[in-house]
């Protein structure tokens, strides 16, 4: 009963208030988070002297509170999905591609990118300084660029091989995805491949969201929500965007074809979609 009751008083509240009734409790927790976390590190590096991983509070930035251990756990199982997708779609990941992490907070990835392929040639790009300051200055062999907002990429036209997107479409308005969706196939060679992560049903049917939410999604086959919860950490235009497969057929695949849609493909959370260029 009381359970029924909570969920007929969310569903009683204005989307527009979700940013300013829980933007404030999540400040607090994160300031709390990375206290603990920051002394946690402090015996993580003394046993494991020669780790190479981001502080705290980059660390939160980018996954939320996390141990030195997990983030770098959850980038080798990254670069495990990224593999799956590649080979579901009919690509093969070998030799010296070219590749860009689009999105690359700091180094989730690249950390075990620039192990497993060496032979690669990695840039990272980002609109977060701090992020892309500590790839810079830790990740020898990478280049990492601050990009803007918006497009254009200091790249050239057919420059990349494969582009990933991490949990970087989940979170910008269909205005934004569009224009880097043509951005990032212009950044790709012919027959090259973008990879991008969203958030599908099973990312917005197992929250507790709203059921008008939940059927808003269905019928329009995309939500932008404005959550608030990184007020004063991620740009205001970063908030949460929910897909349905469907709308990936029809709306993504005006820009390239889908080679691949894999239901729950990035660490069992986020699809993974993965569009082919016309070559």
């Amino acid at each position: 009963m009381l359970r029924t009751i909570r969920k007929k008083l969310r569903s009683l509240i204005p989307l527009a208030l979700y940013p300013y009734i829980l933007a404030p409790r999540h400040r607090r927790y994160r300031r709390n988070a990375i206290r603990e976390l920051e002394a946690e590190d402090r015996k993580y590096l003394e046993a494991n002297p020669g780790t190479v991983a981001p502080g705290a509070e980059l660390r939160f930035n980018v996954v939320g509170p996390c141990s030195i251990a997990w983030f770098l756990d959850a980038g080798r199982r990254t670069a495990d999905d990224i593999h799956a997708a590649c080979a579901k779609a009919g690509y093969e990941l070998q030799g010296a591609f070219r590749a860009l992490d689009f999105g690359c907070g700091c180094g989730r990835l690249l950390i075990e990118a620039v192990r497993r392929w060496p032979q690669a040639r990695w840039v990272g790009s980002d609109v977060d300084p701090k992020g892309v300051r500590w790839c810079a200055e830790n990740l020898p062999g990478v280049t990492s660029i601050v990009n803007e907002h918006a497009p254009p990429l200091p790249f050239e036209d057919g420059e990349f091989d494969l582009v990933w997107c991490g949990s970087v479409f989940s979170h910008l308005d269909e205005a934004r995805q569009d224009a880097w969706l043509a951005e990032l196939l212009r950044a790709i060679k012919p027959g090259g491949h973008l990879l991008a992560s969203v958030h599908g049903p099973s990312s917005f049917e197992g929250l507790k969201l709203p059921e008008r939410v939940i059927e808003r999604i269905r019928k329009d086959g995309f939500l932008f929500l404005r959550t608030g919860f990184d007020e004063g950490v991620h740009p205001d235009w970063y908030q949460t965007a929910y897909h349905t497969p469907e709308y990936i057929e029809k709306h993504w695949g005006a820009y390239g074809r889908i080679a691949a849609y894999i239901p729950q493909g990035l660490n069992g959370y986020q699809d993974i979609v993965v569009v082919k260029k016309a070559g």
